[in-house]
């Protein structure tokens, strides 16, 4: 491939590098240039523009992007359609993503041009998510990089999804004298939702005192049953190898194969096993629906891939989890300024595009009752249980900037906002904090939401629920703006074009929750004069 600076005259069929505007119009990058586009540039006076020749080895981003791709995924994943070089793998089903990580190191290697990314070995992952994404770096890639890559993979993929395996499980709690009882019902259901949503179901639930013998007969019992996985969830933690839990599984004539597991919350894990039925003595973290070790745990031995105690000692780089709110004896206080219901809530409001419908005129500088719109919607965000508000800018970058005040605002510059609505969410998603749990997206065209609108958001999130995704509905409307959690942040640094992240909606309705508001201002977004004359008229 050849890339440089080359006369208009010389491009024809040339891919351009850099977007070019001109009056007549806008050639947007990565268009192969036609004998129009040459005339348009010459007509426009244009010297020199960045292009990128393709010889005939080379294999262009998009057919690569899809060979690639097509050496990463088997049947348990789903390629998108390749553009801009990119192709997205998204799972089929729930399960844990299988990834070999030297094989994809190797591939990553093999050329600076070839760039594939995944989520970890063992992920844990819903039916739609996105599990990686190929990109071809450069606009082609040689034939002889993708021959050296088949060559590598050798017919065996990378990647895929290890279903859950539907099951029926056995728990045991067990009480000491003064146990509550609605503390055992709230230990029952959250164990219940879990399986539930990983596919199994409980079919065995028992409770016994808190003693050896008891807990060993429990165990012998549900096994007959036909119970596995059997979950025993004592009354006081596990502090040794000897106390009641692990004993209680000897005495059934199990053995107990690891005690402790480097993540927390979940270090006081038991695994064990009876035969061929795994054994697990839940951390008491169990009873919140917060995310733990036991999760690691459960998801690993529902999709058929029982850890060993070397597996266990593994999950340590990244076992730090969140804190669970009201833990005896938490690691640290909780933190200032979280939000409610959704943790860490940071607004992302668009403020980069050009108001192209509105001719010359940036709608954003213009006055709703008296000051500009955008300073409107910021101003109703400052009323809102948020940790910090980022304002995304690009077109009249400077003009924003000076008519919003400072104060508790945080400014992000998109250049490459006229590629459309995505290029500013990836921006701001980029620039938020480590410690962010969810992301309230905004349109800055939008100043007449409501400040309990986003109250009612925040509240409605719930990750350890899986609700996680929130927007809002009037009048049976969808509308804006709409909160995303954490674990939605990949997705949203991969979106493209001008379309937001409709399509995450979709990818994810099983996460979505829709929160019925009594806020007509979710549904108007001021995209032309006509809308601004009423606006401005109150």
């Amino acid at each position: 491939m050849n890339f440089g600076r080359f006369p208009p005259a010389e491009c024809e069929g040339a891919i351009l590098a850099h977007s070019v505007r001109l009056q007549s119009g806008y050639l947007s990058k990565g268009r192969t240039l036609t004998d129009a586009d040459i005339e348009a540039l010459l007509n426009a006076g244009v010297a020199e523009i960045m292009i990128a020749f393709l010889g005939p080895d080379d294999i262009d981003e998009n057919d690569a992007a899809r060979r690639i791709a097509a050496l990463v995924v088997d049947g348990g994943l789903r390629a998108s359609e390749a553009k801009r070089g990119r192709v997205n793998l998204y799972a089929k089903t729930a399960g844990l993503v299988a990834i070999d990580p030297e094989a994809l190191l190797s591939l990553n290697r093999l050329d600076e041009g070839i760039s594939v990314a995944t989520l970890p070995d063992g992920a844990p992952v819903e039916a739609g998510q996105l599990v990686g994404t190929v990109k071809i770096v450069p606009f082609a890639l040689h034939s002889e990089v993708i021959t050296a890559a088949e060559s590598l993979v050798d017919g065996a993929p990378l990647g895929s999804i290890e279903p859950y395996r539907p099951a029926k499980a056995g728990l045991i709690l067990t009480t000491l004298d003064g146990t509550r009882k609605s503390l055992l019902e709230k230990a029952r259901a959250s164990v219940e939702q879990r399986l539930v949503k990983l596919g199994s179901r409980l079919a065995e639930c028992e409770t016994v005192p808190h003693h050896e013998t008891d807990i060993a007969g429990a165990i012998t019992r549900q096994a007959r049953a036909g119970c596995a996985p059997i979950l025993v969830l004592g009354a006081t933690a596990t502090l040794d190898r000897q106390d009641v839990v692990p004993e209680g599984m000897r005495r059934a004539n199990g053995e107990v194969t690891r005690f402790g597991m480097p993540v927390d919350p979940g270090n006081l894990l038991v695994l064990g096993r009876l035969g061929e039925v795994p054994l697990i003595g839940l951390p008491g973290c169990a009873r919140s629906l917060n995310r733990n070790g036991f999760d690691w745990v459960l998801e690993r031995v529902l999709a058929g891939r029982e850890p060993t105690s070397e597996d266990i000692s593994a999950l340590g780089a990244g076992g730090l989890l969140k804190e669970i709110p009201g833990r005896p004896q938490p690691r640290e206080g909780q933190r200032r300024g979280a939000s409610e219901g959704a943790g860490n809530v940071w607004a992302v409001v668009l403020a980069a595009g050009r108001s192209t419908r509105m001719g010359r005129q940036n709608k954003l500088l213009s006055p709703i009752e008296g000051k500009p719109m955008v300073v409107r919607t910021v101003a109703a965000l400052r009323k809102c249980a948020l940790g910090r508000i980022t304002v995304v800018l690009g077109h009249q970058a400077d003009k924003l900037r000076q008519a919003l005040p400072a104060r508790k605002l945080r400014f992000a510059l998109n250049k490459q906002y006229r590629e459309g609505m995505a290029s500013s969410i990836r921006c701001g998603i980029a620039a938020l904090d480590d410690n962010v749990d969810a992301a309230l997206i905004v349109l800055a065209d939008m100043p007449r939401v409501q400040p309990q609108t986003v109250a009612s958001l925040i509240a409605a999130l719930r990750p350890e629920e899986g609700r996680t995704i929130a927007l809002p509905r009037y009048r049976g409307k969808r509308g804006n703006p709409v909160l995303f959690a954490r674990q939605h942040f990949e997705e949203l640094m991969a979106l493209d074009g001008d379309q937001g992240a409709k399509e995450l909606l979709v990818a994810h309705a099983e996460a979505v929750i829709e929160v019925a508001v009594d806020d007509p201002g979710v549904l108007v977004d001021v995209d032309t004069k006509e809308m601004l004359r009423d606006m401005e008229g109150g």
